[in-house]
């Protein structure tokens, strides 16, 4: 379903049009229920909007804020900590490490090598724990999920499951009817007199989860929750190539 295709059917549900259903209100509902819809997709199958991004190493720098458009799942971290090769680093919780953590002692107690460089995750970033970390272009790399990409058009012709660019992505096309069903419920109900709801939208739960059920046979990984705080960008998205 394409955008102008979305627009054109909910405005037939609803027995709207584009003055008494704006684009811009339904664009509203859209990405709301759009995001709602990422949260419980992504329980059920965590695979469905990853993107690896990257970041800059920087020399002494431990701490590295999640990119903003991070939904809430990290699955592999890797970087160049001696400036060429690229090693997978290992997940550990700071928990269970027990020790000071200046510089000094971390760097005396992990290295720059496979199996004894490690990551944590505290306060929305990725810390790393390895030998000293020098400055390196894209020298860091996580796969994550993103929220998919914020509809913005509705005289689009292109479908909405097409990831708008390299660094971004669609809305998947089994979750398109509901969608429009979800903001159609929304237009029903929000008035002053509520219209009444079909059985297909009286099912939506049923429905929505149905659609959940076939997603989730595919492997799982951890979650952990991304956002990135106002000052410098660090991770490179694509955006600013």
């Amino acid at each position: 379903m394409t955008p102008a295709e979305f627009a054109q059917y909910v405005r037939f549900k609803t027995r709207t049009n584009s003055s008494t259903f704006t684009d811009a209100d339904m664009l509203m509902l859209m990405n709301i229920h759009k995001d709602d819809l990422a949260t419980e997709i992504i329980k059920a199958n965590e695979d469905y909007f990853g993107t690896p991004e990257t970041a800059d190493l920087v020399a002494g720098q431990r701490q590295y804020p999640f990119p903003d458009d991070m939904l809430n799942q990290v699955k592999h971290v890797e970087a160049k900590l001696d400036g060429t090769n690229q090693i997978p680093l290992a997940e550990f919780d700071l928990t269970g490490y027990q020790r000071s953590t200046d510089e000094t002692t971390i760097t005396n107690l992990f290295s720059n090598t496979e199996g004894n460089a490690y990551f944590d995750i505290f306060s929305n970033s990725i810390w790393i724990y390895s030998g000293t970390i020098t400055s390196v272009s894209a020298g860091l790399k996580i796969w994550s999920y993103q929220w998919p990409a914020k509809f913005t058009n509705l005289a689009s012709t292109t479908d909405m499951a097409v990831d708008p660019s390299n660094t971004t992505v669609g809305f998947p096309r089994a979750f398109h009817e509901l969608l429009a069903r979800r903001v159609i419920i929304e237009y029903k109900t929000s008035g002053d007199k509520a219209m009444q709801l079909t059985d297909s939208e009286l099912k939506y739960d049923v429905d929505l989860q149905r659609k959940l059920d076939s997603i989730s046979e595919m492997n799982m990984s951890r979650s952990n929750t991304a956002a990135l705080p106002s000052g410098k960008k660090l991770w490179n998205d694509g955006h600013d190539l």
